[in-house]
């Protein structure tokens, strides 16, 4: 199954709603508050590079607010992303792969608090 942005982003909306947060939902697309500016996102398969490039901008700011590391490395057809926690003797690393950068790094990102659970204080 195809991973669409919309989905990511509801997610990120449900595990960190100060960053982004649902602001209209419609039958064809869904407005998203990302913390410093808006985006509307058609529900399809189809990702606009300019949404993308939002999306992928909003994630690397949460990532830095977080003090955590990112890689994100052109690998064949695929974009693979590589999160990074160290930290009072914590160490973790979520590895994902996508043709789509921002998705890439997205979903290491909602997979990073999904395991820590706690809200982002910055």
């Amino acid at each position: 199954m195809p991973v669409i942005i919309i989905d990511l982003l509801v997610q990120w909306s449900d595990l960190e709603p100060q960053r982004c947060a649902i602001t209209r939902a419609g039958i064809g697309s869904t407005v998203f508050d990302l913390r410093f500016t808006s985006v509307e996102v058609e529900h399809s398969l189809d990702l606009n590079p300019v949404i993308a490039a939002i999306v992928q901008s909003a994630v690397q700011r949460a990532i830095t607010a977080r003090q955590l590391r990112f890689s994100l490395v052109n690998a064949n057809e695929y974009h693979v992303s590589l999160m990074e926690f160290e930290g009072s003797a914590i160490a973790w690393r979520c590895k994902t792969e996508h043709a789509e950068p921002a998705i890439a790094l997205l979903e290491a990102y909602l997979r990073w608090l999904e395991r820590e659970g706690s809200p982002c204080q910055s």
